[in-house]
């Protein structure tokens, strides 16, 4: 007998949204030796106006980095062209960079954050409404390491940590650059620091921050936000070609503007199974909203993962994850189907991909009435837990946030 035991927990919130599609790009250039790859950092979450409407009050949003995000032990560190023997390390050479080229400069990616002008920040334009922006502060730590040679001990191995657009404050010296707004983003050693021809590396991680902090404009509307500067490059300098090494990044996300509504009597949002012989069980969750906004709009209703992820082929499944810390590559699935309270109601297993079932990819599900400002409405989702014969028997888990919400 199958013993399978799956738990979906369903956390529900009740939203007038202002759907916008927000990432940042990059142009192609050409790329040279020192260039190992692209790291990208996807951003996730939603902007609640209505919790925190002062424009110049931070959103806080998660993310994940996808891609290079290093660069492993390039020689040499810095090689002083000029020849000599060792030598020391110049003050118009940045150690660390974030910038438009990888030799520096920041006037055509970064502006002053317009409520706290100390603040560097990536601005993003909504294409449908130039003068609307969004701020990104691209709060992303990093490990940076350099071995100036290695047959001079006294050249030792040394560590730094710390997170762009943040004064450094594990021993590197600030770069001055053209512009006193580069300060918080380049890094050097001064002329402290001894160096050795054609000797020693370096590297450098990038590393997720908890939280990448974003600021949008008073009175931001719905519309597609996009980076359109120049490519964003990450880089450890040399005195010569060899001794230069990059990364470019690329930031993308899919953002809701959000003015959360009020919501209550949720029923059922967790779920326990086991599932034996049967390869579907049906389960039912219940709540209770109200909307502000303008009455007579459309009401929508979207889902995405925080545990499990969404299948590739159809995004009416929600694939559950493995808790027996085994990689499955057979699991079992969710799918669910929204409706409100007076209408008849049914699921199966089989109608996956169903044009009225949830997509857990985020995208928009239009609820069958429109709103009216003030008005309660009670609404169920019935949730189709589903398996296959061919799937191992053991604990799985997946969980959704489900958004509803009006269109400004």
């Amino acid at each position: 007998m199958k013993l399978l035991k799956t738990k979906l927990t369903a956390s529900f919130l009740s939203a007038a949204l202002c759907s916008a599609s927000l990432y940042l790009g990059y142009t192609s250039t050409a790329y040279g030796d020192g260039y190992y790859g692209t790291a990208t950092l996807t951003l996730q979450g939603l902007i609640d106006l209505a919790k925190n409407p002062d424009h110049g009050v931070a959103h806080n949003l998660k993310g994940s980095f996808s891609g290079i995000t290093y660069i492993n032990h390039h020689s040499p560190a810095y090689n002083q062209w000029l020849g000599g023997g060792t030598n020391y390390w110049g003050s118009a050479v940045s150690f660390l960079l974030l910038g438009q080229s990888i030799y520096g400069g920041h006037d055509r990616i970064f502006v002053p954050l317009p409520y706290d002008p100390e603040l560097l920040a990536i601005p993003l334009t909504n294409t449908e409404n130039p003068k609307v922006r969004a701020y990104l502060l691209p709060e992303i730590n990093y490990i940076a390491q350099i071995h100036m040679a290695e047959s001079v001990p006294s050249l030792s191995y040394k560590i730094f940590r710390g997170t762009f657009t943040h004064p450094n404050t594990n021993g590197l010296t600030v770069t001055s650059g053209a512009s006193p707004r580069s300060a918080y983003l380049e890094f050097n050693f001064g002329y402290n620091q001894k160096i050795s021809d054609n000797e020693g590396f370096k590297s450098l991680t990038l590393l997720n921050n908890d939280n990448y902090r974003i600021f949008v404009d008073k009175g931001a509307t719905a519309g597609t936000f996009k980076y359109q500067g120049n490519t964003i490059y990450v880089s450890m300098p040399g005195m010569s070609n060899e001794a230069m090494a990059y990364l470019t990044i690329n930031i993308n996300s899919d953002l809701k503007l959000a003015r959360v509504c009020q919501i209550s009597n949720v029923v059922n949002s967790d779920f326990n199974v086991v599932m034996g012989r049967e390869n579907e069980i049906i389960k039912e969750s219940q709540l209770t909203f109200s909307c502000s906004g303008k009455t007579g709009l459309p009401v929508y209703i979207s889902a995405s993962p925080i545990e499990g992820h969404v299948n590739s082929a159809d995004p009416t499944k929600l694939m559950l994850s493995s808790l027996d810390n085994v990689k499955e590559t057979k699991l079992p699935w969710v799918i669910g189907r929204p409706f409100i309270n007076g209408s008849n109601s049914s699921i199966s297993c089989n109608e996956a991909g169903a044009n009225d079932l949830l997509k857990f990819n985020s995208t928009d599900l239009q609820l069958p009435f429109n709103m009216t400002t003030g008005d309660t409405y009670n609404m169920g989702i019935k949730w189709a837990i589903c398996s296959k014969e061919d799937v191992p028997a053991g604990k799985y888990r997946g969980k959704a946030i489900v958004s509803i919400f009006t269109k400004v």
